[in-house]
C-alpha cells in the first residue's frame, strides 16, 4: 500500500469475504451481486493464489465496489494496493482511507 496507515477501521453492516471455492460462478461476478445487494466491503482472501493474481484480482474487485465508495481490504498482504489490509495473526484492520459512514 502507498497510502499511510490511518488506523483501526470501522466495518459495514455487511462484509463479503472471498472463497472462490464456493463461489458459483466467477469471483467478480459473485462480488458484484453482493454489491448490487448492499454489500459496501469486501476481504479478498485467496491467499493460495499466486502475489501477481491476487492484486489483479483485487484491482478487479476495487473496480465493482467503485461505483458505492465501498471498501477492498485484502487478507495479510499489505503489498497489494486495497483500501486496508487484515492482519489475521494480530487480529487488527487497518485502512488507508477514511471509510464511508454506514447508518
Amino acid at each position: 500500500m502507498t497510502s499511510p496507515v490511518i488506523g483501526p477501521c470501522p466495518l459495514p453492516p455487511l462484509v463479503v469475504l472471498t472463497d472462490r471455492t464456493q463461489a458459483r460462478g466467477s469471483l467478480v461476478d459473485v462480488a458484484r451481486a453482493a454489491v448490487d445487494g448492499g454489500a459496501t466491503a469486501i476481504v479478498l482472501r485467496e491467499k493460495d493464489l499466486p502475489r501477481a493474481e491476487r492484486a489483479r484480482l483485487a484491482e478487479e474487485l476495487r473496480a465493482v465496489l467503485a461505483p458505492v465508495g465501498g471498501l477492498l481490504l485484502v487478507a495479510s498482504d499489505p503489498e497489494i494496493t486495497a483500501d486496508g489490509v487484515h492482519l489475521a495473526a494480530r487480529a487488527w484492520l487497518f485502512c488507508t482511507r477514511s471509510p464511508p459512514t454506514y447508518l
